[in-house]
């Protein structure tokens, strides 16, 4: 090991076990020299004669202190808190001297020769000598127990059900190649209470070096569904963690998932560092990463491997039969599952394989769900089904059709990711006549939780609250512009009588009547004027609205966006008046024109940041294209 800097001391500072030969010489011929060496080989003496422990004190301050400065940023923190020369130097002695270590241990051997029965004895936990030197990580102690025990006591469980691999699994990878060598059983013994094996424990901590080692040494056998869950819930975890290393096998009526057990970040990592151009491909990878071309290619990755995996569920669900596929409770959640994150690509093609998912055959109707969680990209495939209407008037085990879903509030995530709750009642009434549009039999819908209601009645009842806070937010808003209107209205109107350089006192007329820029502030004033009054006007119609559920969907959007547009001409069309009269007044001093006008276009900058947003999400949501696909190709 390198040494990390030098001092006074010595030229080489302790910073590893591979440091601790040579250091230890130093530092003892260094003490020896400065007649300090006592200090560490003696015990610290009691406090009876003051002046011989005042000496010690400051022999012992002397030697611990060039102790500290021998070693590294690693070591020291093992004795920051020891206070004599003593300690510290008998705390690095344990940790970095292979010899001492190795004399307690055969010295421990020959004791554990002697009794056998020490080796499997344990604790108060159930722990034996190989439980306490896994978790301490010590291999080479490990190595030692494991020669001396039989294959069936490697099996011992402590009192938390672990065996020393069930330990090792989790973060020591040369451990858990030292247990499995000498049996491989271990890799099936799963924990009582978890029923977790090894290569699951490995994967529940994200050790996947581990997981592609054990994986490599288990018995393909032991992961198929007769031996338990443990192969299915390896896959979870893999994909949990978008590990899609993935080799899919499919031979007759067996599907094999297969782990890739090479790391093929560490073999690019090779050949980057056996190549001459490895700072070439360093550079490379490092512009790849930070202009986010590893991001995207992951990405694609973690599509083909998903792509991958559902291919294969497609092929093994196709031949299930109806009985099966009742018991089956797990692919009906998983599919529903789907619908509800809006996962578009596995509920075609798990629905292509069983089409009876659709009409809910096997539990809720998807598009049920669909309407629930308010996925409009699931939604949207109902336009792809031939018999559309067949589905749409399905009803789910209560009786309640997608109307009635559509009548329910929207979960609370998708309701967060719109702009105000004007434009949230908006989106739910749009859903609900969305799905009325195609529920024919709207008007003979179930009751729901045993309330007797119409889907028409269910929507009003629940979102009365949103219904309030939506007026709310309207006349609040549409309040706030109507005092900038007020304000603009008087100064334009007041500046179309108070002309820049006044009016000539025999005609009456402006003195500036000629000039092409009076000509500009004339026009731009009344536009800002006419534009300013029409904007208050729009504001003071939403006041006086009777905010009816059908009026957010377009009438009251269209007034907002009319009266947000008209103020924001008005305001440019007032800055535009207001830099034509000072042209007019100084056009000699460019020098103060220039910031003047610069500074003018400062509101309309403002406006437009603060409130375009909101005037293109407004628009977007009222005259876009609409959330549904309603040209959805035919899939089914």
């Amino acid at each position: 090991m390198a040494a990390a800097s030098s001092t006074k001391i010595v030229p080489q500072i302790l910073d590893g076990e591979d440091d601790y030969k040579d250091w230890s010489v130093r530092v003892k011929t260094y003490l020896l020299s400065k007649d300090l060496w006592d200090v560490v080989e003696s015990e610290p003496p009691e406090q009876e004669g003051v002046g011989d422990f005042k000496a010690w004190r400051k022999n012992n301050a002397e030697a611990l202190h060039a102790i500290q400065l021998s070693c590294g940023p690693r070591t020291f923190p093992s004795i920051r808190d020891k206070a004599n020369a003593k300690a510290a130097w008998d705390t690095l002695e344990t940790l970095f001297n292979r010899e001492k270590r190795r004399g307690d241990w055969c010295k421990a051997k020959e004791f554990l020769t002697q009794l056998p029965g020490a080796i499997t004895a344990t604790d108060s936990m159930g722990n034996t000598a190989l439980h306490k030197a896994t978790y301490k990580g010590n291999k080479q102690i490990v190595e030692e127990l494991v020669q001396l025990m039989t294959e069936k006591q490697l099996e011992t469980k402590n009192n938390s059900d672990e065996t020393a691999l069930t330990i090792a699994a989790a973060e020591n990878i040369k451990i858990v190649e030292c247990l499995v060598a000498k049996n491989k059983k271990l890799l099936g013994i799963a924990q009582d209470g978890s029923q977790l094996t090894p290569i699951l424990i490995a994967a529940k901590n994200d050790r996947w070096d581990i997981v592609r080692y054990l994986y490599s040494v288990t018995p393909l056998e032991d992961l198929k569904p007769d031996k338990g869950p443990w192969g299915s819930e390896l896959v979870c975890y893999c994909l949990q963690a978008k590990q899609f290393g993935i080799h899919v096998k499919h031979s007759l009526s067996v599907v094999d998932v297969r782990i890739n057990v090479q790391n093929q970040e560490n073999e690019q990592g090779d050949q980057r560092n056996s190549t001459d151009l490895g700072l070439l491909q360093g550079l490379s990878s490092w512009l790849s990463e930070f202009l986010g071309i590893n991001h995207i290619r992951n990405l694609k990755l973690h599509h083909v491997r998903s792509r991958e995996i559902l291919d294969m569920v497609r092929v093994l669900i196709k031949d299930l039969n109806n009985e099966e596929m009742m018991a089956n409770r797990g692919l009906r959640d998983t599919v529903l599952l789907a619908a509800q994150n809006g996962i578009v690509e596995l509920v075609t093609t798990v629905c292509k394989a069983r089409p009876k998912l659709l009409d809910g055959m096997y539990g809720k109707p998807i598009f049920h769900r669909a309407v629930e969680c308010r996925q409009e990209n699931v939604y949207s495939l109902i336009y792809g089904i031939g018999k559309k209407y067949d589905v749409a008037t399905l009803k789910d085990n209560s009786g309640n059709s997608m109307l009635h879903y559509a009548g329910m509030l929207s979960p609370l995530e998708k309701l967060n990711g719109i702009a105000g709750p004007a434009l949230q009642m908006q989106r739910e009434r749009q859903w609900y006549k969305e799905v009325e549009s195609i529920v024919v039999t709207a008007s003979e819908a179930s009751p729901f939780d045993e309330h007797i209601l119409t889907a028409a009645r269910l929507f009003t009842e629940n979102h009365k609250e949103l219904h309030k806070k939506g007026e709310k937010w309207m006349k609040a808003t549409s309040s706030s512009y109507t005092v900038v209107n007020a304000l603009i209205v008087t100064i334009m109107f007041a500046a179309a009588f108070t002309v820049p350089g006044g009016n000539n006192p025999e005609t009456g007329y402006p003195i500036f009547l000629n000039k092409k820029l009076f000509m500009v502030f004339i026009v731009s004033d009344a536009i800002s004027l006419f534009s300013s009054a029409t904007s208050a006007l729009m504001f003071l119609g939403i006041h006086i609205s009777r905010y009816a559920e059908d009026d957010f969907l377009t009438f009251l959007p269209t007034k907002m966006i009319t009266g947000i547009s008209t103020l924001f001409i008005s305001i440019v069309a007032m800055m535009v008046a207001f830099s034509s009269a000072l042209f007019m007044m100084l056009q000699h001093k460019s020098l103060i024109i220039t910031p003047i006008i610069a500074f003018a276009s400062v509101p309309v900058i403002y406006f437009i940041w603060m409130h375009f947003p909101l005037l293109f999400e407004i628009f977007l949501s009222t005259y876009g294209g609409g959330l549904f696909d309603k040209k959805c190709k035919r899939w089914i």
